[in-house]
């Protein structure tokens, strides 16, 4: 498709509309294949999807009591009120560069959009939980109409406004032909705090500026996300039972996919390496710095903020770097006893039964003196099994007095009532 003007071209949620630019990226969408460009449509609605249904589960607004769950004001994701509507979200988009033609034509999108002017939605006052804007608002013709749609999406929401821009420092943002207003981040959140102070109605701020990032940690570049918020909405215990198990399952998996996590999850296999990759003293310091990985692991938690599976996913990279260790070092008796006692306290833990902040399992003497023991374990057999063989013994009874002391924070708490 050749290129367009914003007003006479589909929206760019039209799978093979082609946003035409200059320089490289001009060039790159003028070969990308259909098929390509809709995979990455869909990728990019389904992540946004997760993005506004865990908003809703996490504020309790999964109770279908406006007229919709959610508004889509302009073009911008393809394939975003088809995700929503996966999981029994109701949403509704809002759009005035449609025609009739474009809404008949299944081949241009799975939505069915109202055709409107942004800046007046036809929807009544707060009849939607969330208004959600995505790269558009730098397509608006001028900074007014943009401050206007803020304006709307405020009036229409009772909860949450969510507006992603392409600013103009962006490094791509030369790349789409429609972009009109070369506003930086500063720029755009001065107008959407003016589109606040002039609304002037309810409590509504910038409550978050969302940049995505590899395991909450490592910025990828993505343009920003404003998250408006009407109020100050505590989170609630997610309801996610009306979810697709599959929704559920990526928005734990989201959560969880933390920097301290991924360091959890790397100890198990570098401990495999570490004993069967290398040898003598080589194997030894090696296992030594896995362990030291428990310690920053930790650390980074308390930096970044720790994430709600964070500590079970710890305890039980540690008891896999154990049970990994003991049988590999020669140690299968041990190996033995350390996974069944692995078992029982991670099942009990995860299970709710037991409370660790009511026994003497997470002082330094108890935990601490346990990660020495078995750091002096893995590090000296490599180097003389006899003396691992011993400290082994040491410091498996050492974990079974530690799982005997959960025994005094027995209690019943079924886990599913944390959910």
């Amino acid at each position: 498709m050749a290129s367009q003007s914003y007003v006479t071209a589909p929206p760019e949620y039209f799978t093979h509309f082609r946003r035409g630019g200059s320089g490289f990226q001009g060039a790159l969408q003028g070969i990308y294949p259909a098929w390509l460009i809709e995979a990455k449509e869909r990728y990019f609605s389904w992540a946004q999807s997760l993005f506004i249904t865990n908003m809703l589960a996490s504020a309790g607004l999964l109770n279908g009591k406006r007229m919709f769950d959610v508004a889509i004001i302009g073009s911008g994701l393809p394939f975003l009120e088809h995700e929503l509507g996966k999981d029994k979200i109701t949403a509704v988009s809002i759009d005035p560069n449609l025609n009739l033609t474009n809404i008949v034509d299944k081949e241009f999108s799975l939505q069915k959009p109202v055709i409107s002017d942004t800046t007046i939605l036809p929807l009544p006052d707060k009849s939607v939980s969330v208004a959600a804007s995505h790269n558009y608002l730098q397509k608006a013709p001028s900074l007014e109409a943009a401050k206007r749609t803020v304006m709307e999406m405020l009036r229409v929401a009772t909860d949450y406004a969510v507006v992603q821009v392409t600013p103009g420092d962006y490094a791509l943002f030369r790349g789409d032909m429609t972009h009109r207003l070369a506003l930086t981040t500063q720029q755009w959140n001065n107008l959407i705090e003016d589109a606040i102070k002039k609304y002037a109605a309810d409590d509504w701020h910038i409550s978050e500026i969302h940049t995505v990032k590899v395991a909450d940690a490592i910025p990828v570049g993505r343009p920003p996300v404003f998250v408006l918020e009407n109020g100050n909405h505590a989170e609630t215990k997610k309801y996610l039972s009306g979810l697709r198990w599959s929704t559920r399952v990526a928005l734990v998996a989201e959560e969880e996919t933390t920097l301290a996590n991924m360091i959890s999850a790397s100890r198990p296999p570098l401990a495999y390496f570490a004993i069967h990759g290398l040898e003598g003293m080589l194997s030894s310091l090696a296992i030594g710095g896995v362990m030291a990985l428990d310690a920053l692991d930790g650390m980074v938690a308390r930096r970044l903020g720790p994430s709600r599976w964070g500590a079970h996913v710890d305890r039980i990279s540690d008891h896999a770097v154990e049970v990994i260790a003991y049988f590999s070092l020669g140690f299968p008796i041990i190996g033995t006893i350390a996974a069944a006692r692995n078992a029982a306290v991670d099942g009990a833990l995860l299970k709710g039964v037991v409370d660790e902040k009511e026994t003497n399992r997470r002082s330094i003497l108890s935990r601490g003196g346990y990660g020495i023991a078995k750091t002096a374990t893995f590090m000296a057999a490599p180097l003389s099994h006899f003396t691992g063989e011993a400290l082994a013994y040491a410091s498996t009874a050492f974990s079974l007095y530690r799982a005997l002391d959960l025994k005094k924070a027995l209690h019943k708490i079924p886990i599913a009532k944390h959910l």
